[in-house]
């Protein structure tokens, strides 16, 4: 039975089958433990290919890590279940007029800073947080504008307009703008 876990140290390799390198992994990342040897896992990672049109799907792609690497003179385990990694996570997105950034706490809290002018977010927070639905609606926990040009927060109704479709199922907790805290949505 698969199982998520994390990967536990600064970076891994993820070899194919023939040894080959398929891609670097770090800290943080999520892996899907397929099989496990006294050596080696074998996990399954989201891979992204570029289509015809331009656009990048998400893709399924495995591959090989040693159990065990030498850190700082001790052997420590390449992966473990999710629960046992806590680090905060931010990624960041290019939404034209410069960047908006997803922010998870080690507790799982979702923080949302700008979001660019159009739904190039929403499609980065579509990615990123798969496996939402109408029913299994993931919250985001704050929304920061750092300051009240469009180019920072315009791209944000698209999530927002989201808590009506299956597309990207969220919901906002709070909104934070220079003004302060709204909770009472938009």
């Amino acid at each position: 039975m698969a199982e998520d876990f994390t990967i536990n140290v600064d970076f891994a390799v993820l070899r194919r089958e023939d040894g080959s390198p398929r891609t670097l992994l770090a800290w943080g990342d999520r892996v899907r433990v397929l099989d496990r040897t006294a050596t080696k896992i074998e996990v399954e990672v989201t891979d992204f290919k570029e289509q015809p049109d331009g656009s990048i799907q998400p893709v399924a792609a495995s591959g090989f890590l040693k159990r065990k690497l030498r850190v700082d003179g001790a052997d420590r385990q390449v992966a473990l279940p999710e629960d046992d990694v806590r680090i905060l996570q931010v990624a960041f997105v290019d939404v034209q007029q410069g960047d908006g950034a997803l922010g998870q706490t080690p507790s799982g809290k979702l923080i949302t800073i700008d979001g660019g002018e159009n739904q190039l977010f929403a499609r980065f927070l579509a990615g990123r947080l798969r496996g939402t639905s109408a029913a299994a609606r993931r919250p985001i926990d704050a929304m920061v504008v750092t300051h009240g040009d469009a180019d920072h927060f315009a791209g944000l109704s698209k999530i927002r307009e989201s808590e009506t479709e299956e597309a990207l199922p969220l919901t906002s907790a709070c909104s934070f703008t220079p003004s302060g805290c709204s909770t009472t949505g938009w």
